[in-house]
């Protein structure tokens, strides 16, 4: 995947284009990283799990924000399936 363009440009115009180039893996690891540290939060800190397993308190969430709330709740066999399913 291209991660930034780059180049060199003079009065006479472009004179050289280039870019930067990420991985697949690595880009999804990195866009998914807040995922993945919101799960072991909750991983390690049941009070913190019980909060954000509050109805009440998800409902206090934007639509976003709700659905990774419940992604990083579900068990370890399903969590991973949603992740293969992403492309990982």
């Amino acid at each position: 995947m291209l991660q930034t363009f780059f180049g060199y440009f003079n009065p006479y115009g472009l004179r050289a284009l280039g870019f930067k180039y990420i991985s697949k893996r690595d880009f999804i690891l990195i866009n998914l990283m807040g995922i993945f540290r919101l799960r072991h939060i909750f991983k390690i800190n049941e009070e913190e799990k019980q909060k954000w397993d509050n109805p009440e308190e998800l409902n206090k969430l934007d639509l976003k924000m709700k659905a990774v709330a419940k992604l990083c709740l579900l068990p370890d066999k399903t969590f991973s399936s949603v992740l293969q399913f992403c492309g990982m």
